[in-house]
């Protein structure tokens, strides 16, 4: 279980810390929030749909119908497809809200990449000799702050989409053994709604990236077929090796902290 701790310079001035080499902390994820920023390199291998929560409705991307199982990761914790979410790349750090204008950087002290041990030598340091964060640290920081400021323009225009109520339940059929499920609680923009909407409206949401935002969510729909195949692969704990990932989903390839 994660113990997530706000970055101090006298309590961590001796951790360390590796860059991620599995993603099995994600093995339990249904779903994923993305961001605007990422949508082209998302396209070609998620379905897109939004989750309600207390604030609203919030953008992600689906990575299995099943609560509590990911398809996207394998047993060794490799990722199955060539583009990994923003939102894990970071890990095992994050931004958290210090009061209504600040975030501030926090830690996963139970992550196996983050060592407290003074005595270790292993990873890379979380501050150097000035208490300043190394440059490695720094860059954590530079992607987490970029991610936090693409967040609050996804929302916007998510928020622009329920305001125009074009956020709808999305009924999903899943077929499981000789029975077939509706999934619930998954939501998709309502196409016909929005090809009625008046032309300011229009106008309102393409300023605000909404209507960009929900043409993907649209055309990210046909994805949902990939859960087939990878739903085969996760049973059978296959690694990304056993997968034909060009045939299946396109080019392999993977910068950690860009978009």
């Amino acid at each position: 279980m994660s113990e997530w701790v706000a970055v101090q310079k006298t309590k961590h001035k001796e951790t360390r810390w590796v860059k991620h080499s599995n993603y099995l902390f994600t093995k339990t994820d249904a779903f994923v929030p993305v961001l605007l920023a990422e949508l082209a390199e998302l396209l070609p291998y998620y379905s897109l749909a939004f989750v309600a929560r207390e604030q609203g409705f919030q953008l992600v991307a689906l990575l299995s119908l099943n609560p509590g199982t990911n398809y996207y990761v394998t047993g060794e914790g490799k990722w199955r497809v060539a583009y990994v979410p923003s939102a894990y790349r970071s890990h095992p750090f994050m931004l958290a809200p210090k009061n209504a204008n600040e975030y501030m950087l926090c830690l996963d002290e139970a992550s196996e990449f983050i060592t407290l041990d003074s005595a270790s030598d292993e990873g890379q340091q979380l501050f150097n000799e000035q208490g300043e964060l190394t440059p490695p640290t720094a860059e954590i920081l530079n992607f987490l702050q970029q991610c936090q400021a693409n967040r609050q323009v996804t929302q916007q225009a998510v928020n622009l989409l329920a305001e125009h109520k074009l956020i709808v339940p999305w009924p999903i059929e899943q077929s499981q053994q000789d029975t077939t499920l509706l999934v619930k609680g998954i939501y998709q923009v309502d196409l016909t709604a929005l090809k009625k909407l008046s032309g300011d409206a229009l106008t309102q949401l393409s300023q605000h990236s909404a209507l960009e935002l929900a043409y993907a969510q649209v055309h990210s729909k046909p994805r949902l077929k990939n859960f087939e195949p990878l739903a085969k692969l996760h049973q059978q704990e296959n690694s990304v090796q056993d997968l034909d990932l060009d045939q299946l989903f396109g080019e392999e390839g993977e910068d950690l902290l860009r978009f």
